[in-house]
């Protein structure tokens, strides 16, 4: 398996992240424990059926750029799963001890 190395050189977070969501299967995700079925799971492609998941979604975002810890529960189908593989590979990109404001870049 070849490890593709992180860029993290441009000063905007977003571009970075668009850069690997067009990657097919990066190894950078893989690597760090994430399944090839999720890869395609961001919060650009995350699309809340209800008001309860669009609050979902802006928190998930909010709380992953300003490094702290969530907790994600609900029933089946509700994103869980969608939300918390963005949310790992966002750091995954940004890195974890960066603090962002979410706005910015979204």
């Amino acid at each position: 398996m070849t490890t593709e190395k992180l860029e993290t050189s441009t000063s905007d977070p977003r571009k970075m992240i668009e850069k690997y969501e067009s990657a097919p299967w990066p190894d950078v995700f893989t690597e760090r424990g994430v399944p090839k079925r999720y890869l395609n799971k961001w919060f650009s492609n995350y699309i809340p059926a209800n008001s309860e998941q669009q609050e979902n979604l802006r928190l998930a975002k909010e709380n992953c750029r300003r490094n702290i810890s969530i907790a994600l529960l609900g029933s089946v189908g509700n994103g869980k799963t969608h939300l918390a593989c963005a949310i790992v590979k966002d750091a995954i990109i940004c890195g974890s001890g960066k603090s962002m404001d979410p706005g910015k870049y979204y």
